[in-house]
């Protein structure tokens, strides 16, 4: 099963749709825009590739632009597998010869920017940079306890895709400045139904905390191969974020060896709301 987009979020998100197989399932993506240069956008947890919807109008007006939704996320297809952070990482590997991408960018937020640290780390011949957002790529165990309290079996559960109170709870947590009804209807869309919000359970349950943890050694392994990435790097901070703090900024700072690093008071995890305009300029004289 997979969604189309609802005209009452098309001036949104405005976009084709395009669809990658991946065995029995299919992954939606967005590939607008033509250039020199092509950004891979990935996107977090409870989101979708909408997070991305101005950026890729505005990257897209120059450059190549190749927004995804994970399986199970957004307009892809859903299903009853528990896609861990490896699996999410081989997705887009996979999507990226299925394209044949020599050379590109990529921008993360969140659990996507972990995920773009970990393509970076397998494709380093062909990424050009990163751009990365509220997110980090190594385990920690620097976690509120209202999201070790979403990784409980079943409160975990009830919290995250039966009451929806995971992605609710971002309206208010996650941005300063908050979000309009007709933004907030596009964050929702994908996740009406309670069947179609397992992914945001199971990223929750993904976060590797315990060694034992089945992501934990992945996320570990790429934490260490990024101190090793010649690459620049570009992070970009809201200061009130209430799941990565300023500490996990200041760690993801020393961990590459070319970083370009801001951060923004007033700025909540979401940052592409709170702080859109100063955003794109940053990036903008990032990729020049």
């Amino acid at each position: 099963m997979q969604l189309a987009v609802p005209k009452k979020i098309k001036s949104l998100y405005p976009f084709t749709s395009k669809y990658h197989v991946i065995g029995s399932e299919k992954m939606h993506y967005i590939d607008v825009g033509h250039g020199d240069k092509t950004f891979i956008m990935i996107h977090g947890n409870p989101t979708w590739s909408f997070y991305y919807r101005n950026l890729i109008k505005d990257l897209s007006k120059h450059s190549r632009v190749i927004a995804i939704d994970h399986l199970n996320c957004g307009l892809s297809s859903r299903s009853d597998k528990f896609h861990r952070y490896n699996d999410r990482i081989e997705h887009i590997l996979n999507l990226i010869d299925s394209l044949n991408l020599t050379n590109f960018s990529i921008i993360g937020h969140d659990w996507g920017g972990a995920i773009s640290v970990g393509v970076a780390t397998r494709q380093k011949e062909k990424t050009q940079s990163l751009i990365l957002m509220n997110t980090a790529c190594f385990p920690s165990s620097n976690i509120p306890k209202r999201i070790a309290m979403c990784r409980l079996p079943f409160l975990g559960t009830f919290l995250n895709q039966t009451s929806n109170g995971f992605l609710l709870s971002s309206f208010v947590m996650g941005t300063s400045k908050g979000l309009s009804s007709k933004v907030k209807q596009g964050y929702l869309y994908p996740y009406k139904k309670i069947p179609n919000r397992k992914s945001i359970d199971d990223f929750v349950k993904d976060i590797p905390m315990e060694i034992d943890h089945p992501s934990y050694k992945t996320m570990e392994q790429v934490g260490q191969d990024a101190k090793d990435l010649d690459l620049p790097v570009l992070l970009l901070w809201g200061e009130d974020d209430f799941c990565f703090d300023m500490q996990f900024f200041d760690e993801m700072k020393t961990l590459f060896k070319n970083v370009q690093a801001y951060s923004f008071k007033g700025v909540g995890h979401y940052v592409l709301e709170d702080a859109y305009e100063t955003c794109l300029d940053k990036i903008s004289e990032f990729i020049q």
